[in-house]
């Protein structure tokens, strides 16, 4: 988390070919990994601020990160239901500006990390992510690769927040296709 005497966080930033704008509520804090470019935290609704949502932003260049597909079972895999069953993801496509773009939900016992002093697993969370296929060049030439943004927090939360975060999105597909 930024400390009270850090400078303001950035309000927009750019992920491969896609130009974001942080929404206002959100905060930008240090990425947990250096797997991710950018990390922001959703205030959760406890009166401590408890219950808080993370939205990671990836990118790993052209033809790197795995397909679509991979992806969607790599998230819905940290997921299970109250009986340890698996959790099949909802995903849907869109196309946006010339973007496609994999909206993908899901919802149970989350289970973050895949080493041993990975968190407790979560029960009632959520995911929204959305995995943005770059195109082959930007508008300089330059060849990109996909970029997964990542929401998981409390499921109520998620929910809440859920139209923000494809707004977010859907305006970074339509700024990269116009070149802002």
């Amino acid at each position: 988390m930024r400390a009270a005497d850090s400078p303001p966080s950035p309000v927009s930033f750019t992920i491969g070919a896609f130009p974001f704008a942080r929404p206002p509520s959100w905060s930008w804090v240090t990425p947990s990994s250096t797997m991710r470019k950018v990390q922001l935290a959703i205030p959760g609704t406890g009166k401590d601020g408890s219950g808080a949502a993370d939205v990671s932003f990836f990118y790993f260049g052209r033809g790197e990160g795995g397909s679509v597909q991979a992806n969607v079972e790599r998230w819905a895999k940290q997921f299970s239901s109250p009986d340890g069953s698996p959790v099949k993801a909802i995903t849907e496509n869109r196309n946006i500006a010339s973007v496609r773009v994999t909206f993908v939900s899901a919802h149970g016992l989350y289970s973050a990390g895949m080493m041993k002093d990975s968190p407790k697993p979560n029960p009632d969370w959520a995911l929204r992510g959305a995995i943005l296929e770059s195109p082959e060049t930007g508008k300089t030439g330059a060849k990109f690769g996909d970029v997964f943004v990542k929401m998981t927090g409390p499921e109520q939360l998620v929910k809440e927040v859920a139209l923000i975060f494809d707004s977010m999105v859907e305006k970074a597909c339509r700024n990269a296709d116009s070149g802002k």
